[in-house]
């Protein structure tokens, strides 16, 4: 987009609208486009991995060897959620939605997620996913899957779905899903959308959502003793009831001393996940220390992504309005949509 200087002048050669002044014209437009783009993208750019590019020129030299994709993304006043789904194709051409997710960006970097997905139908991106699955499938592909979306607000009112990027890999979320399954051995319905486990009521198992975030870097992590660190969990709760099939439990991805960490919480409700999600980023805090601002010259800026980082995920995911909270479709006005906490309790958490 041109922000500055005249309007492109009239072509005079091959004859006023002729083809050869279109193309002449063509090309004088690409010339300056260029010679924009190479003042100001240097500028202008903001590297969503300053960890692995330290600079304009660095990232420019890797995409010069590599090559690169560019995509549009809908403006942040129109996107509802970034919902991902985990898939399965088996060897013999069987196909099985495993799980879904809204996944929480940071820079466009995976911060976190929470199962299951609540901005889009159960039904609507369950069909999407396993129509992405079929096209994978009929490629000759086999193994895990995971698909990446987009959902945002048309310009019509309605909500849309864009599938914007394909991982053949075992993803973050496939793998916290898996853990979670086998901490509440329950099983996940991909028609519904819920998940049902843990001890059995008066209308069978319950339901179970959980957040998490994959690994997370802590400066201070590295100066305390672990058989301190979860003493003190044990002492204010933050563990997980196997009988209940509810709580907190931290992923050791490093040892302490790589001062990275990760944590899942299980809960009945996404609310519940999230106060103990909450509860658990409140204890680090205290023992050990208050998160520090990412700066490019400290050690932080080597890792993708820190703690300050999963404290505003949470707040991103407080926002978000599961499906399963939501009164039925005739009770909403058009475009409305509910929050999950008020302001209050997102500031809390």
């Amino acid at each position: 987009r041109r922000e500055s200087g005249p309007p492109p002048r009239p072509p005079t050669e091959g004859g006023e609208g002729g083809e050869e002044g279109e193309d002449a014209s063509q090309a004088r437009l690409d010339a300056e486009l260029r010679q924009e783009l190479a003042e100001l993208l240097p500028f202008r750019a903001v590297l969503s991995a300053p960890w692995l590019y330290r600079s304009w020129a660095e990232f420019v030299v890797a995409l010069g060897r590599t090559g690169g994709v560019i995509e549009a993304s809908p403006g942040d006043e129109a996107l509802v959620s970034s919902p991902s789904c985990n898939l399965l194709i088996e060897p013999d051409g069987a196909l099985s939605l495993t799980s879904t997710h809204d996944q929480v960006l940071s820079r466009y970097s995976f911060v976190g997620g929470a199962f299951p997905q609540a901005a889009v139908p159960a039904g609507a991106i369950c069909e999407a996913a396993l129509a992405i699955a079929l096209a994978c499938r009929d490629a000759g592909i086999i193994g895990h899957v995971g698909v990446d979306f987009v959902a945002f607000t048309g310009a019509e009112g309605m909500l849309r779905l864009w599938a914007v990027d394909l991982n053949l890999r075992l993803t973050p979320t496939a793998l916290s899903f898996s853990f979670f399954d086998f901490l509440v051995g329950g099983a996940f319905d991909a028609a519904t959308g819920e998940y049902r486990g843990g001890p059995s009521g008066e209308n069978g198992q319950t339901t179970r959502t959980y957040v998490m975030s994959n690994a997370f870097y802590h400066a201070q992590l590295p100066s305390v003793r672990p058989s301190t660190f979860f003493s003190a969990c044990r002492h204010r709760g933050a563990s997980f009831d196997l009988v209940a099939r509810t709580g907190t439990v931290f992923n050791l991805v490093d040892s302490f001393s790589g001062g990275v960490l990760g944590m899942l919480t299980v809960g009945p409700s996404r609310l519940d996940a999230l106060r103990r999600f909450a509860d658990g980023l409140a204890l680090i805090q205290q023992q050990v220390g208050p998160a520090v601002a990412r700066h490019d010259a400290s050690e932080q800026a080597l890792h993708d992504l820190t703690f300050q980082d999963v404290i505003q995920a949470v707040r991103s995911l407080a926002t978000l309005a599961p499906s399963d909270i939501l009164p039925a479709p005739a009770e909403h006005k058009k475009g409305e949509r509910r929050a999950l906490v008020d302001a209050e309790e997102v500031n809390e958490l």
